[in-house]
């Protein structure tokens, strides 16, 4: 027995959206590296990101409920959208030598 990986995932809200469909499925998961890209979120890509990890007796259901989950996604309800002001960012860089992301999350209905 042990685990297997099921997904790889550069972006938090990704990993924590598959986590959940998971989670809902009954699928025991967990996500790799998760407490340490949670100390400093801008250095998670140098960190390997996020990994789905499942037990290896659960890997195919994992795979198929993840597929199902793709293909069919839900469109009812509030949906978060997310922009990312990349010309603002890269000013704030040149600027002031910080690399901080501007991003901004909204809910909206679907």
């Amino acid at each position: 027995m042990g685990l297997s990986l099921v997904a790889h995932y550069y972006e938090r809200n990704e990993a924590h959206i598959a986590l959940s469909v998971l989670d809902a499925a009954g699928i025991v998961a967990f996500l790799e590296n998760q407490a340490q890209n949670s100390v400093s979120i801008f250095e998670e890509i140098a960190r390997g990101g996020y990994r789905l990890m499942v037990p290896e007796e659960e890997l195919d259901k994992a795979l198929s409920v993840l597929a199902e989950a793709r293909a069919n996604p839900l469109l009812e309800g509030e949906q978060l959208t997310q922009r990312t002001f990349i010309f603002l960012s890269l000013l704030l860089m040149i600027v002031a030598f910080v690399f901080m992301p501007l991003r901004t999350s909204r809910w909206r209905n679907g």
